[in-house]
């Protein structure tokens, strides 16, 4: 929300980018990386003890780093108080139903990916005997592509197009790059070559979802903290969304089954993405280049807010 509000409309999808270049990092790149290297070392639990001390070293960074940043003052309007935001972040999704729509793009974003890591290391690691190592190892190649394809897509979108590069390089790219990291390692010769080459084309394509967090901010120049909490959801809601799926299809119709619905739902996702317009009020700020936290809300939605 800070990156968002702070950063000046035209660099939004840049300002992303430098967002999940960070998150990224760590969660499953750099922590899968330490993970390899030390669960055979010293054991997973002593593995969790490191990170904690790697929780506690962020938190120090953040408490002691961010100061005086723009973006940081208040975006609601002051008669509109904390509750009534909270109330708001709710209604918003059944007020303007783009919104609503952009969270269900944003669920099918990761949905997938956690999904993956539920059924993928039996496969990975058993049933092509790459290991426990040799998994953890292509999540961190996954990770690392996704990495610096994020600031890559986060510039390419603020030139191509936010609207173009989420559908084509994310919805559509994610179809297939889903359905070849499970069907492609399985049928070659050298596995685990085609394996990383695969999950790093993965990981490259989930970063074409970057500019959701754009269109989701401007969506709704007078509610964007509650726009941004529904787009927090839709990232919440997808850590259990995968594993629901697979919990209900796996038995049915297997991993491979499993997979191809994930796909099915990156395109259905592409088809959404041309309902995610953005207002005039919004469009405006873009081509003016003003922060988010300075885009005003049309009179019409100050009323009913």
């Amino acid at each position: 929300m800070w990156v968002l509000a702070g950063s000046p409309a035209h660099r939004l999808g840049s300002a992303v980018g430098w967002f999940y270049f960070a998150f990224t990092g760590g969660l499953p790149t750099l922590g899968s990386l330490l993970a390899s290297g030390s669960e055979p070392l010293i054991g997973e639990y002593a593995t969790l003890w490191i990170s904690l001390v790697l929780v506690v070293a962020g938190g120090i960074i953040a408490l002691t780093g961010i100061r005086h940043a723009t973006g940081g003052e208040r975006l609601a309007a002051p008669e509109v108080s904390a509750g009534r935001s909270i109330a708001n972040s709710v209604a918003i999704l059944f007020s303007q139903p783009r919104i609503a729509i952009g969270c269900l793009v944003r669920i099918v974003n990761t949905a997938p990916q956690f999904g993956f890591l539920v059924f993928l290391p039996t496969v990975f690691s058993d049933d092509l005997r790459f290991g426990t190592s040799g998994w953890l190892q292509l999540v961190f190649v996954l990770g690392a592509a996704n990495i610096f394809a994020n600031l890559f897509f986060g510039v390419l979108s603020d030139r191509l197009g936010w609207h173009r590069t989420l559908r084509w390089f994310g919805c559509v790219a994610s179809a297939v790059s889903s359905l070849c990291l499970y069907f492609l390692p399985a049928h070659v010769s050298d596995r685990y070559w085609v394996a990383v080459l695969c999950a790093a084309l993965y990981g490259i394509t989930l970063a074409g979802f970057t500019p959701i967090s754009v269109l989701m901010s401007l969506m709704a120049p007078g509610q964007k903290g509650n726009a941004i909490a529904v787009l927090n959801l839709g990232a919440g809601a997808a850590t259990f969304v995968g594993p629901l799926i697979v919990t209900v299809f796996l038995g049915l119709i297997g991993p491979g089954g499993v997979t191809v619905v994930f796909a099915c739902l990156y395109v259905l996702a592409g088809i959404a993405v041309r309902r995610l317009r953005i207002p005039e009020e919004a469009q405006q700020a873009v081509e003016e280049g003003l922060p988010l936290a300075q885009v005003t809300a049309p009179a019409t939605e100050r009323a009913g807010a």
